[in-house]
């Protein structure tokens, strides 16, 4: 049985959930899925441009495991691109994630798992930098 996944600190909440290519019903596509962790990675190591040792600390991880993060999203999303699959960046509470950003510890999730517009909107303008 391997051991339980440490805790990965979480600061944005993505706005949206399903990235697909254009034209092709969801529900056709196959789907690839891009766990928060991996979302935050990307974020912080490519979108921040922090380095691995900076991106890993405000995760909470270490520097090796944040590389294997980070390889596992773009790895994820490359496939995505070049098989024109679809992306679904899934919410898995039971992964230990600790989210940092206020509106997601206190918003209630509407009935088809998304943030109330306020929300969302709070964390795009969180996000730009």
């Amino acid at each position: 049985m391997s051991r339980p996944k440490k805790r990965r600190h979480i600061n944005v909440v993505p706005v949206v959930r399903f990235f697909k290519p254009q034209g092709i019903p969801l529900r056709m596509l196959e789907k690839i899925s891009l766990e928060m962790d991996e979302f935050e990675a990307l974020r912080l190591a490519d979108c921040l441009s922090l380095s691995h040792l900076e991106a890993a600390e405000r995760m909470h991880v270490s520097r090796a495991t944040f590389s294997r993060i980070v390889a596992a999203a773009r790895h994820k999303i490359a496939h995505a691109l070049v098989h024109g699959k679809a992306i679904v960046i899934i919410d898995d509470l039971s992964m230990g994630i600790r989210w940092l950003h206020p509106a997601r510890e206190t918003a209630p999730l509407k009935e088809n798992n998304r943030l109330p517009l306020e929300y969302r909107r709070e964390a795009k303008i969180q996000t730009k930098g």
